[in-house]
C-alpha cells in the first residue's frame, strides 16, 4: 500500500475493457462503480475482492487477464493543510486585483462563499461523492489567489472528504475531477 490508507477489499482498475469487467466479473469480483472517461480516453472502475482472496493476488490475477488496464489498491490520500488559526482571525485587506481574461480549472477543496471571490465566474463540482461535509478552507484560498492574479473564470472541482480537519481523497475522484476539466475545455489545471 505504499504507506497510504487503502480500503479494505476494493480495488481500482484503469482502463479495464468491458470484455476485462466481464472476466472478473466471472471470477467473483463484484463492480462496485465504473465511469467512462471519454474526455481522457479511458475508463475507472472499482471492484470488491471476493472474500477470502487476498488483495494482492487479486491484482497479479486480474493484471494477468487484462495486461492494458492498470491495477492497484483503492488508495486514500491525506491532505496536506492541517486547518490553524480560527475563523476570523487574520488581516481583513483585500488581496489587490491585476486586469486579467484567463480561464482556470483548480482541483483542490471545494470553496466557501468569500468577498474576494465576487466578480469572477467559478463554476463548482463535487467529486466527493457527498459522503461528508466539503471542505473550503484551501480552496476558497487558492482561488482568491488565482482571481487575484487575473483569472476572470475558474472551475472548482472539490476531490477532498471528511471535513476541515480530515481531509481525504482518492484517485477514481481526481480522475473524475480531471475528466469534467477536460470535458469542459479548461485550458489550464491547477
Amino acid at each position: 500500500s505504499r504507506g497510504y490508507p487503502v480500503r479494505r477489499g476494493e480495488l481500482v482498475a484503469l482502463d479495464l475493457s468491458v470484455a476485462g469487467l466481464g472476466r472478473a466479473q466471472a471470477k467473483g469480483f463484484r463492480l462496485i462503480a465504473r465511469e467512462d472517461l471519454a474526455a481522457l480516453g479511458g475508463s475507472v472502475t472499482r471492484l470488491a475482492v471476493p472474500a477470502g482472496k487476498e488483495p494482492e493476488a487479486a491484482i497479479d490475477e486480474l493484471a494477468r487477464d487484462e495486461p492494458g488496464a492498470t491495477f492497484d489498491y483503492t488508495h486514500y490520500y491525506a491532505s496536506q493543510v492541517a486547518p490553524s488559526g480560527t475563523v476570523g482571525s487574520g488581516s481583513r485587506a483585500a488581496l489587490p486585483r491585476r486586469a486579467g481574461r484567463f480561464s482556470v480549472g483548480m482541483i483542490d477543496t471545494g470553496v466557501a462563499s468569500h468577498p474576494a471571490l465576487v466578480g469572477p465566474q467559478v463554476v463548482s463540482r463535487d467529486f466527493s461523492h457527498g459522503r461528508s461535509a466539503v471542505p473550503t478552507g484551501h480552496g476558497t484560498a487558492v482561488a482568491s489567489i488565482l482571481i487575484s492574479d487575473g483569472a476572470s473564470s475558474i472551475h472548482v472541482a472539490n476531490i477532498f472528504r471528511g471535513g476541515e480537519a480530515a481531509q481525504f481523497t482518492s484517485a477514481d475522484s481526481i480522475a473524475s475531477a480531471l475528466e469534467w476539466m477536460v470535458a469542459s475545455r479548461v485550458p489550464v489545471i491547477n
